[in-house]
Protein backbone atom coordinates (compact mmCIF):
# COMPACT_ATOMS: atom_id res chain seq x y z
CA UNK A 1 0.00 0.00 0.00
CA UNK A 2 1.12 3.36 -0.54
CA UNK A 3 -0.19 4.91 2.02
CA UNK A 4 1.15 3.19 5.53
CA UNK A 5 -0.16 2.99 9.30
CA UNK A 6 1.90 4.63 11.54
CA UNK A 7 1.18 3.45 15.66
CA UNK A 8 2.39 5.80 18.01
CA UNK A 9 2.52 5.26 21.87
CA UNK A 10 0.45 8.01 23.41
CA UNK A 11 3.05 8.36 26.54
CA UNK A 12 5.63 8.80 23.83
CA UNK A 13 3.94 12.62 23.40
CA UNK A 14 5.69 14.85 25.71
CA UNK A 15 5.01 18.00 24.43
CA UNK A 16 3.92 20.04 21.66
CA UNK A 17 6.90 19.89 20.20
CA UNK A 18 6.34 16.24 19.80
CA UNK A 19 3.12 16.64 18.08
CA UNK A 20 4.54 19.23 15.54
CA UNK A 21 6.94 16.58 14.72
CA UNK A 22 4.08 14.40 14.93
CA UNK A 23 2.27 16.45 12.34
CA UNK A 24 5.31 16.71 10.37
CA UNK A 25 4.89 12.76 9.41
CA UNK A 26 1.28 12.71 8.30
CA UNK A 27 -0.19 13.50 4.95
CA UNK A 28 -1.56 12.71 1.61
CA UNK A 29 2.43 13.52 0.31
CA UNK A 30 4.44 11.99 3.18
CA UNK A 31 2.59 8.43 2.83
CA UNK A 32 1.14 7.83 6.48
CA UNK A 33 -1.75 7.83 8.22
CA UNK A 34 -2.03 7.92 11.89
CA UNK A 35 -3.42 4.45 13.94
CA UNK A 36 -6.17 4.55 16.10
CA UNK A 37 -4.58 2.36 18.30
CA UNK A 38 -6.26 1.85 20.80
CA UNK A 39 -9.67 3.71 19.74
CA UNK A 40 -9.46 6.53 21.75
CA UNK A 41 -6.02 7.37 21.30
CA UNK A 42 -6.19 11.21 21.13
CA UNK A 43 -7.89 11.43 24.88
CA UNK A 44 -4.70 9.29 26.08
CA UNK A 45 -2.54 11.79 24.74
CA UNK A 46 -4.35 14.24 26.20
CA UNK A 47 -4.67 12.89 29.45
CA UNK A 48 -0.88 12.10 29.35
CA UNK A 49 0.09 15.70 28.20
CA UNK A 50 -2.33 16.86 31.13
CA UNK A 51 -0.30 14.50 33.89
CA UNK A 52 2.68 15.50 32.45
CA UNK A 53 2.22 18.80 31.93
CA UNK A 54 -0.04 19.39 35.23
CA UNK A 55 3.05 22.19 36.79
CA UNK A 56 3.55 23.98 33.13
CA UNK A 57 -0.08 25.22 31.88
CA UNK A 58 0.68 27.85 29.02
CA UNK A 59 2.84 24.50 27.72
CA UNK A 60 -0.25 22.37 28.03
CA UNK A 61 -2.34 24.92 26.33
CA UNK A 62 0.05 24.90 23.58
CA UNK A 63 0.05 21.34 22.97
CA UNK A 64 -3.68 21.35 23.00
CA UNK A 65 -3.55 23.32 20.51
CA UNK A 66 -1.45 21.42 18.48
CA UNK A 67 -3.15 17.95 19.40
CA UNK A 68 -6.62 19.43 17.32
CA UNK A 69 -4.93 20.23 14.54
CA UNK A 70 -5.04 16.46 13.64
CA UNK A 71 -7.69 15.96 11.28
CA UNK A 72 -10.06 12.61 10.91
CA UNK A 73 -8.34 12.08 7.23
CA UNK A 74 -4.94 11.49 8.80
CA UNK A 75 -6.34 8.52 11.19
CA UNK A 76 -7.07 5.21 9.91
CA UNK A 77 -8.77 2.39 11.72
CA UNK A 78 -7.61 -1.40 11.29
CA UNK A 79 -9.72 -2.97 13.45
CA UNK A 80 -7.14 -4.32 15.66
CA UNK A 81 -7.88 -5.68 18.93
CA UNK A 82 -6.38 -3.77 22.43
CA UNK A 83 -6.53 -5.59 25.67
CA UNK A 84 -6.70 -2.52 28.26
CA UNK A 85 -5.18 -4.56 31.04
CA UNK A 86 -2.05 -5.13 28.76
CA UNK A 87 0.76 -2.16 28.53
CA UNK A 88 0.46 -0.19 25.17
CA UNK A 89 3.96 -2.10 23.72
CA UNK A 90 2.27 -5.59 24.65
CA UNK A 91 -0.45 -4.51 22.51
CA UNK A 92 1.55 -3.20 19.80
CA UNK A 93 3.23 -6.26 19.52
CA UNK A 94 0.72 -8.98 19.79
CA UNK A 95 -1.17 -6.29 16.71
CA UNK A 96 2.20 -6.58 14.95
CA UNK A 97 2.50 -9.93 14.73
CA UNK A 98 -1.28 -10.64 13.39
CA UNK A 99 -0.85 -7.43 10.75
CA UNK A 100 2.28 -5.77 10.77
CA UNK A 101 2.01 -1.44 10.81
CA UNK A 102 3.96 0.31 8.92
CA UNK A 103 6.11 1.74 11.41
CA UNK A 104 5.78 1.74 15.14
CA UNK A 105 6.80 4.39 17.37
CA UNK A 106 7.51 3.91 21.33
CA UNK A 107 8.37 5.80 24.32
CA UNK A 108 11.51 4.04 25.21
CA UNK A 109 13.98 1.63 23.41
CA UNK A 110 11.24 -1.17 22.51
CA UNK A 111 13.82 -3.89 22.13
CA UNK A 112 11.84 -5.05 18.80
CA UNK A 113 13.72 -4.81 15.07
CA UNK A 114 10.44 -3.99 13.86
CA UNK A 115 9.99 -0.90 16.55
CA UNK A 116 11.65 2.83 16.55
CA UNK A 117 12.07 5.13 19.39
CA UNK A 118 9.99 8.15 18.91
CA UNK A 119 12.90 10.48 19.88
CA UNK A 120 15.85 8.52 18.01
CA UNK A 121 17.36 9.63 14.92
CA UNK A 122 16.25 6.64 12.76
CA UNK A 123 12.41 6.91 13.57
CA UNK A 124 13.06 10.53 11.72
CA UNK A 125 14.99 9.14 8.83
CA UNK A 126 12.54 6.34 8.36
CA UNK A 127 9.57 7.84 8.74
CA UNK A 128 10.51 10.96 6.00
CA UNK A 129 11.82 8.65 3.52
CA UNK A 130 10.80 9.04 -0.34
CA UNK A 131 6.99 7.36 -1.25
CA UNK A 132 6.50 4.89 -3.88
CA UNK A 133 4.51 1.52 -4.00
CA UNK A 134 4.52 -1.03 -6.56
CA UNK A 135 0.57 -2.24 -7.09
CA UNK A 136 -0.91 -4.95 -9.55
CA UNK A 137 -2.70 -3.06 -12.51
CA UNK A 138 -6.03 -4.45 -11.15
CA UNK A 139 -9.16 -2.33 -10.99
CA UNK A 140 -9.35 -3.28 -7.13
CA UNK A 141 -5.78 -2.18 -6.29
CA UNK A 142 -5.67 0.67 -8.44
CA UNK A 143 -8.31 1.98 -6.93
CA UNK A 144 -8.09 0.61 -3.28
CA UNK A 145 -4.52 2.61 -3.20
CA UNK A 146 -6.34 5.44 -3.87
CA UNK A 147 -9.15 5.03 -1.09
CA UNK A 148 -7.49 6.79 1.96
CA UNK A 149 -6.92 10.28 -0.05
CA UNK A 150 -10.21 9.95 -2.11
CA UNK A 151 -12.99 9.31 0.64
CA UNK A 152 -12.13 12.78 2.86
CA UNK A 153 -11.59 14.92 -0.60
CA UNK A 154 -14.14 17.13 -1.95
CA UNK A 155 -12.66 18.19 -5.35
CA UNK A 156 -10.96 15.44 -6.81
CA UNK A 157 -9.60 15.58 -10.59
CA UNK A 158 -8.53 12.31 -12.58
CA UNK A 159 -6.10 12.94 -15.32
CA UNK A 160 -5.40 10.37 -18.46
CA UNK A 161 -5.17 10.76 -21.73
CA UNK A 162 -5.74 7.35 -22.50
CA UNK A 163 -9.19 6.77 -21.03
CA UNK A 164 -11.50 4.33 -22.84
CA UNK A 165 -14.93 3.20 -21.33
CA UNK A 166 -14.64 0.17 -23.38
CA UNK A 167 -11.55 -1.19 -22.66
CA UNK A 168 -9.18 -1.58 -19.68
CA UNK A 169 -10.19 2.33 -18.04
CA UNK A 170 -13.72 2.30 -17.39
CA UNK A 171 -13.35 -0.52 -14.86
CA UNK A 172 -10.95 1.38 -12.74
CA UNK A 173 -12.61 4.95 -13.68
CA UNK A 174 -16.47 3.34 -11.88
CA UNK A 175 -14.16 2.06 -8.75
CA UNK A 176 -12.34 5.63 -8.49
CA UNK A 177 -15.71 6.92 -8.30
CA UNK A 178 -17.00 4.54 -5.94
CA UNK A 179 -14.16 5.12 -3.40
CA UNK A 180 -14.91 9.06 -4.39
CA UNK A 181 -18.38 8.41 -2.91
CA UNK A 182 -17.73 6.50 -0.23
CA UNK A 183 -17.03 10.07 2.63
CA UNK A 184 -19.37 12.15 4.08
CA UNK A 185 -18.72 15.41 1.72
CA UNK A 186 -20.43 16.09 -1.34
CA UNK A 187 -18.25 15.27 -4.04
CA UNK A 188 -16.91 17.04 -7.14
CA UNK A 189 -15.33 14.90 -9.37
CA UNK A 190 -13.87 15.74 -13.37
CA UNK A 191 -12.22 13.30 -15.77
CA UNK A 192 -9.65 15.30 -17.84
CA UNK A 193 -8.33 13.35 -21.23
CA UNK A 194 -6.78 14.37 -24.73
CA UNK A 195 -9.27 15.27 -27.40
CA UNK A 196 -9.48 11.63 -29.78
CA UNK A 197 -12.13 11.44 -32.14
CA UNK A 198 -15.26 13.69 -32.79
CA UNK A 199 -18.23 14.48 -30.07
CA UNK A 200 -20.33 11.85 -31.07
CA UNK A 201 -17.56 9.30 -30.87
CA UNK A 202 -16.73 10.43 -27.46
CA UNK A 203 -20.10 10.29 -26.11
CA UNK A 204 -20.93 6.72 -27.32
CA UNK A 205 -17.84 5.67 -24.98
CA UNK A 206 -18.72 7.98 -22.47
CA UNK A 207 -22.56 6.13 -22.57
CA UNK A 208 -21.63 2.92 -21.69
CA UNK A 209 -20.28 4.37 -19.01
CA UNK A 210 -23.28 6.44 -17.09
CA UNK A 211 -24.55 2.58 -15.49
CA UNK A 212 -22.09 2.28 -13.58
CA UNK A 213 -22.06 5.76 -11.78
CA UNK A 214 -23.72 5.80 -8.20
CA UNK A 215 -27.01 7.57 -8.06
CA UNK A 216 -27.05 11.26 -8.36
CA UNK A 217 -23.35 11.74 -8.71
CA UNK A 218 -22.12 13.51 -12.08
CA UNK A 219 -18.54 13.27 -13.06
CA UNK A 220 -17.26 16.30 -15.65
CA UNK A 221 -15.30 14.75 -18.32
CA UNK A 222 -13.24 17.49 -20.15
CA UNK A 223 -11.45 16.71 -23.44
CA UNK A 224 -8.45 19.26 -23.92
CA UNK A 225 -6.11 19.80 -27.03
CA UNK A 226 -1.95 20.12 -26.79
CA UNK A 227 -0.65 23.29 -27.38
CA UNK A 228 1.98 23.28 -30.57
CA UNK A 229 5.40 23.66 -28.38
CA UNK A 230 3.60 23.06 -25.15
CA UNK A 231 3.44 20.46 -22.13
CA UNK A 232 2.86 17.06 -23.60
CA UNK A 233 -0.20 15.29 -21.74
CA UNK A 234 1.36 12.85 -20.37
CA UNK A 235 1.19 12.51 -16.83
CA UNK A 236 -1.41 10.24 -15.07
CA UNK A 237 -2.82 11.31 -11.85
CA UNK A 238 -5.48 11.36 -8.70
CA UNK A 239 -5.86 14.63 -7.65
CA UNK A 240 -7.28 16.06 -4.96
CA UNK A 241 -7.41 19.38 -2.48
CA UNK A 242 -5.67 17.38 0.37
CA UNK A 243 -2.87 15.56 -2.17
CA UNK A 244 -2.53 13.75 -5.20
CA UNK A 245 -1.31 9.90 -7.03
CA UNK A 246 0.95 9.84 -9.85
CA UNK A 247 0.29 6.56 -11.42
CA UNK A 248 3.14 5.54 -13.61
CA UNK A 249 1.03 3.20 -15.96
CA UNK A 250 -2.13 5.28 -15.52
CA UNK A 251 -5.76 4.58 -14.67
CA UNK A 252 -5.98 1.59 -16.77
CA UNK A 253 -5.95 -2.27 -15.83
CA UNK A 254 -3.18 -4.42 -17.17
CA UNK A 255 -3.19 -7.04 -20.14
CA UNK A 256 -2.29 -9.75 -17.30
CA UNK A 257 -2.84 -10.01 -13.40
CA UNK A 258 1.26 -10.24 -13.18
CA UNK A 259 1.57 -6.57 -14.50
CA UNK A 260 2.25 -3.63 -12.08
CA UNK A 261 2.48 -0.20 -12.23
CA UNK A 262 4.72 2.35 -10.12
CA UNK A 263 2.76 4.59 -7.62
CA UNK A 264 4.15 8.06 -6.32
CA UNK A 265 2.41 10.69 -3.65
CA UNK A 266 2.45 13.92 -4.17
CA UNK A 267 2.69 17.36 -1.96
CA UNK A 268 -0.51 18.89 -1.61
CA UNK A 269 0.87 22.26 -3.24
CA UNK A 270 1.70 19.76 -6.68
CA UNK A 271 -1.13 18.36 -6.34
CA UNK A 272 -3.15 22.25 -6.13
CA UNK A 273 -0.64 23.50 -8.97
CA UNK A 274 -1.49 20.80 -11.63
CA UNK A 275 -4.94 20.58 -10.72
CA UNK A 276 -4.96 25.01 -11.75
CA UNK A 277 -3.24 24.04 -14.80
CA UNK A 278 -6.26 22.18 -15.38
CA UNK A 279 -8.86 25.30 -15.36
CA UNK A 280 -10.92 26.64 -18.16
CA UNK A 281 -10.16 30.07 -18.39
CA UNK A 282 -6.68 30.32 -16.27
CA UNK A 283 -3.69 31.89 -17.77
CA UNK A 284 -1.48 29.35 -16.58
CA UNK A 285 -3.77 26.55 -18.21
CA UNK A 286 -1.17 23.89 -19.84
CA UNK A 287 -3.84 22.88 -22.61
CA UNK A 288 -6.26 24.26 -24.93
CA UNK A 289 -10.07 23.67 -24.30
CA UNK A 290 -12.15 21.77 -26.59
CA UNK A 291 -15.12 20.47 -24.81
CA UNK A 292 -16.99 19.34 -21.22
CA UNK A 293 -19.27 16.91 -20.80
CA UNK A 294 -21.62 15.46 -17.71
CA UNK A 295 -22.08 12.24 -16.87
CA UNK A 296 -24.87 10.60 -15.14
CA UNK A 297 -27.23 7.94 -14.77
CA UNK A 298 -29.45 9.92 -16.68
CA UNK A 299 -26.80 9.98 -19.53
CA UNK A 300 -24.65 12.18 -21.40
CA UNK A 301 -25.12 15.79 -21.90
CA UNK A 302 -23.03 19.08 -22.90
CA UNK A 303 -21.95 21.68 -20.74
CA UNK A 304 -21.19 24.74 -22.44
CA UNK A 305 -19.44 27.74 -21.11
CA UNK A 306 -22.12 29.84 -21.16
CA UNK A 307 -24.02 27.58 -18.84
CA UNK A 308 -24.02 29.03 -15.45
CA UNK A 309 -23.42 25.23 -14.08
CA UNK A 310 -19.93 25.82 -15.88
CA UNK A 311 -18.63 28.14 -13.06
CA UNK A 312 -20.51 25.66 -10.43
CA UNK A 313 -18.97 22.03 -11.65
CA UNK A 314 -15.66 24.33 -10.99
CA UNK A 315 -14.29 23.88 -14.55
CA UNK A 316 -14.11 27.85 -15.10
CA UNK A 317 -11.40 29.39 -13.10
CA UNK A 318 -13.38 31.82 -10.80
Amino acid sequence: MIYKELAVEPEAIEDWKDLRQLLSYLGFAQGWQLSKFPKKWKLQVYESLKARLAEQPDLFTKAELYLGKFDDYQFVSAGRSYQPEDSWVRNAANSHRENPFGCVLTKKEPGNADFFQFHGSEADEYLKGGHVAKIPRTKEALSLAAAPLLAPSVEIMFVDQHFNSIADHGPVFSELVKVACSGNEPTFIQYHVVKKGDKAFFCSLMEKQCRYLPEDQEVIFVRWNVQDQGENFHSRYVLSELGGLAYDYGLGTGSSESETTDLYTLPQTFSSQRMSQLLVGNANAAYDFEDAWSLSKTGVQPVRQSDARFRELGILKM
